[in-house]
Parts: structure tokens; sequence; C-alpha cells
């Protein structure tokens, strides 16, 4: 009774779309004892559950709130005028800003099936693998966030170049749409 009032709760959230697609079986997750560094274990977690800094959710509580087909990547937007939307499988199979993410720590089972088989899978090695991939992924989506206000004088940037220090930017160039979309400016560099 409750595992079927679980799988129909899950699957009628459209916040557990990327969960749903990890998540079939009532049981504990293998990764949650194979990842052996706390942080990687948590990054997997909050990536499976959307907990995380994504405009896909943010999205969400953007006011008013943001279509989920218009939570564009404002990086490949902006840099290849790609409409992408920034959803998990966007930032950990395609978005270019986090190639050195894939290059440095990324499973080669990393396809569109393989995110679901390498989260469920039993490899130590591979599972803790794609823990510290997932993890360099949130943090450096975090980290390089980069917030903006619009005001008289265009588009502003408080730009987070560190968790000490910030700057503030003003960018002319990006468009009236940007800054509609009330999405941070991702630049890691």
């Amino acid at each position: 009774m409750f595992i079927c009032q679980w799988k129909s709760s899950k699957e009628s959230s459209p916040k557990l779309d990327f969960y749903n697609t990890l998540k079939t079986e009532f049981k504990p997750e293998s990764y949650l004892h194979l990842i052996a560094n706390h942080q990687h274990r948590e990054s997997v977690t909050r990536l499976r559950i959307s907990c995380h800094n994504l405009y896909i959710e943010r999205g969400r509580y953007a006011s008013p709130l943001v279509p989920r087909e218009e939570r564009h990547c404002l990086y490949c937007l902006t840099q290849f005028g790609h409409k992408h939307v920034e959803s998990e499988l966007h930032v950990l199979q395609v978005c270019p800003l986090y190639n050195w993410c894939r290059r440095n720590h990324s499973p080669d089972q990393l396809t569109p099936h393989g995110v679901s088989e390498i989260s469920s899978s039993k490899n130590k090695d591979v599972v803790s693998l794609f823990g510290k991939f997932v993890h360099s992924v949130l943090q450096s989506n975090e980290s390089c966030v980069q917030y903006y206000k619009f005001d008289a004088f265009g588009i502003m940037l408080i730009v987070k170049l560190s968790k000490k220090i910030s700057t503030v930017l003003q960018i002319t160039w990006l468009s009236y749409k940007c800054w509609k979309l009330s999405y941070p400016l991702i630049k890691c560099g």
C-alpha cells in the first residue's frame, strides 16, 4: 500500500522528473554505501532530489514563475545562442561550462542511460568517481554563479569570485530577455 502511494506521488510530481529516471524501486541505493566521501555522497543525493542551484530548480521559485521550458542555461544562451534548459542532464552531459569536470572526473559510461546505471551500480570505483564528478559540477555551479540586477544604467552583475570577494561589474551587452529570465549568469574562468 505505502509503496504504491510512494510511486504514485513521485511520478505525479514534475519536480521529481530526474529522480524518476533514477529511482524505480523502493530500496536503499547502493551509492549511499559505496561513496565514502560524505560531500560527494551528499552532492549525488542533492542532484537526485533536485536540491541544487541549477535553473531547472531555481526557476520554480522565481517571481513570476519561469516556465520549465524557458529555464535556459544562460551560459549556453549567451555564448552560443542555444536555448537548452539548464537541467541535471544538461550540466552532466552537454554544457561546455562543465567540460573540465567531465574531462577530470567523469566515468566513461556517462551517457543518457548511463547516469541511472552509474548511480545504481555496485562498482565502488565507478560510483565514487561519479560522486566526485557530481560534486565538482555542483560546487562549480554554486561558486561561479553571478547574480545581476537591472537598473537605469543597464544590467549589473555581482560577480562572486570566491566566498570572500565580490565585485560589481556593469554589463550592457546582455539583452532584456536575459534580465527577464531573472537568471544568474554563470561564467567560470
